[in-house]
């Protein structure tokens, strides 16, 4: 059975992203970043790729990537 506690981060997680999204979507700039790459998105006309594609992409190697997260997802 999952317990109130069980969901606690995982609200809390949903309610960060939405008010990081809030933050960057003030700026009109970011904001029309943000919705083209929506648009994108939705539209499936640019293919994903992985993080290892990414880092290759724009020059970084493993070493240079300091965030645990970002790491442990490539």
């Amino acid at each position: 059975m999952l317990r109130i506690e069980d969901e606690k981060p995982n609200r809390l997680h949903r309610i960060s992203s939405l008010l990081e999204t809030l933050y960057l979507l003030r700026s009109p700039a970011n904001a029309t970043r943000l919705l083209t790459a929506l648009e994108r998105a939705k539209s499936r006309t640019v293919q994903p790729e992985s993080i290892d594609e990414l880092c290759k992409k724009v020059g970084l190697d493993e070493e240079s990537i300091t965030d645990p997260e970002i790491a442990a997802a490539s």
